[in-house]
């Protein structure tokens, strides 16, 4: 089931997994980040 997506705003696309990770820690409960 799809619970959530990502798009990226910088065209080459990359994600850092790292980076991603934090800023959702920052907005989210502990239970909700993997």
């Amino acid at each position: 089931r799809l619970v959530a997506y990502y798009t990226s705003a910088v065209s080459d696309g990359t994600l850092d997994i790292g980076v991603l990770r934090s800023q959702l820690q920052a907005l989210l409960p502990d239970y909700m980040v993997p």
